[in-house]
């Protein structure tokens, strides 16, 4: 009897040890996006928008939108018809911008985009198994306003998946949002 006791608590004791490491591996919240792209996102990342247009805020934030939240987006056909100067449809000849006016500098507001505007990488990327999506990876100044002396720079990385209409432009160099992406599930 005490030899079954014992082997149910090594059986236990063993399961107990696998659980966790099993739920770690599956933790976080489901995105579903078009055409069946569904994203395993941190839990302590928060989504908004919805549609064509989504915000995933990824570390601070004090109003969305707003230079200093450290946010990433994802655009449908709506946001990509929109994603160049002057509200044109987005190429990626040129970074995700779409305005007609100066564009705030993301790390802060007293700065504007301004100084040149680089592609660093151009390529393709896998965004879960058997899709690959345009990667484009642009180092952008910004500038203090009414002033052309640099007061930062910052990698803007987008991945462009135009069979299925998607589009996902980073500012911040999000930590781990390219793992999500290489981890996704088509269904």
């Amino acid at each position: 009897m005490i030899k079954r006791i014992l082997s149910l608590v090594a059986v236990v004791t063993a399961l107990g040890a696998l659980a966790p490491a099993t739920a770690q591996a599956s933790a976080g919240q489901v995105l579903k996006l078009r055409k069946g792209l569904t994203l395993t996102l941190p839990y302590a990342w928060k989504v908004h928008g919805k549609g064509d247009f989504i915000y995933v805020v990824a570390g601070k934030c004090k109003k969305l939108h707003e230079p200093g939240c450290h946010q990433f987006s994802i655009y449908g056909p709506k946001g990509i018809a929109i994603g160049n100067e002057l509200f044109n449809p987005y190429t990626g000849e040129s970074p995700y911008y779409p305005a007609t006016d100066v564009q705030p500098c993301p790390l802060n507001a007293k700065w504007s985009y301004g100084g040149g505007v680089k592609l660093l990488k151009s390529g393709y990327r896998e965004i879960g198994k058997g899709h690959k999506a345009q990667y484009r990876a642009w180092q952008i100044k910004c500038v203090a306003n009414y002033s052309s002396k640099v007061r930062a720079t910052f990698i803007q990385r987008e991945w462009l998946l135009p069979k299925s209409k998607i589009l996902i432009v980073d500012k911040f160099s999000t930590a781990g949002l390219s793992k999500v992406l290489t981890n996704a599930v088509w269904r």
